[in-house]
């Protein structure tokens, strides 16, 4: 099976709750049609339909404290618990001993081993970021840190402007505007389109996304809304441009934020591990927590 991994920064399940919660009142057609409801709110139990499963997942590691990005997004892409090896909870950037964790235990060197050739990080790259990333090691995302480390190249506006890249924002809204890039304003559904494209080109796909949480600090309810729609038009962007008998398309984050704008923190609520294919047994999979999806992603690259 090909698997899209989806990484959503900050994006909980949250409670029904419509004035601290801006999914609850979202425009997500995409989304309520393949589960026939809004599904992402406040339940501990696993759903599934005839395409999809959902897993609430816990993000808090056994390590007292908020989660944090740092640590969740190392566990999410080594399926090692950052916070416990480092013994607390580390936001931002990986310190220098989550990046040698990092190095040795990513996703890309994991399926690497075991053979895959065919792993890339669909996310595009401004062009600024290569006149100093060789000395700022220690400003690279997890996303990065694992990409380097398995030799995993990294897209640029080249690539961009070709449909074989995404930015992360998928609008190309930010690149033009704070970076002075000229590109193209992408719908969407079409930025959508070109990562399944580049999916369908690979055993393994990853592909970051954290306006969620940035929109979340901001406490931005209204930004949210739009994002989410925004969001959910992406993905039908996507799953309309992969062949799901044998693809696995997955949605997870590693923390929540968004799902509660009643305080700018990130939060202690589950996150979701979405599964979206029409392999059944690619759907019998549970996991339960951050340290789950890493031996997921190499259980569903063997079916």
């Amino acid at each position: 099976m090909r698997v899209l991994m989806i990484f959503i920064d900050g994006m909980g399940i949250g409670a029904d709750d419509p004035d601290n919660n801006p999914y609850v009142t979202a425009k997500t057609p995409f989304l309520d049609s393949l589960m026939r409801e809004h599904q992402l709110l406040t339940n501990s139990s696993i759903r599934t339909g005839a395409n999809w499963a959902l897993f609430p997942i816990k993000t808090t590691l056994g390590v007292p404290g908020t989660p944090q990005s740092a640590t969740g997004q190392t566990t999410l892409l080594t399926g090692v618990n950052g916070a416990a090896f480092l013994g607390k909870h580390l936001r931002g950037f990986p310190n220098r001993k989550l990046r040698q964790l990092i190095k040795a235990e990513n996703i890309y060197v994991k399926l690497r081993r075991r053979g895959y050739a065919a792993v890339t990080f669909a996310n595009v790259y401004r062009p600024s970021f290569f006149d100093k990333y060789i000395c700022q090691e220690k400003y690279h995302s997890v996303t990065t840190v694992a990409a380097l480390a398995a030799e995993v190249r990294l897209r640029t506006v080249v690539d961009l402007l070709a449909g074989n890249g995404v930015f992360q924002d998928f609008t190309n809204r930010i690149i033009r505007k704070d970076f002075g890039v000229e590109v193209p304003f992408y719908e969407p559904e079409l930025a959508g389109s070109f990562l399944g494209g580049i999916c369908n080109k690979h055993d393994f796909t990853l592909f970051e996304y954290y306006q969620t949480d940035v929109a979340g600090h901001k406490q931005d309810y209204g930004k949210i809304q739009e994002i989410l729609g925004e969001m959910d038009s992406f993905l039908a962007g996507v799953i309309n441009s992969v062949d799901l008998t044998n693809t696995v398309v997955m949605i997870t984050s590693d923390h929540g934020n968004m799902e509660d704008i009643s305080h700018y923190n990130h939060t202690e609520n589950m996150v979701p591990a979405l599964l979206i294919t029409k392999n059944r047994h690619a759907l019998s999979h549970g996991i339960e927590t951050l340290e789950d999806i890493t031996p997921l992603v190499l259980e569903l690259m063997a079916i």
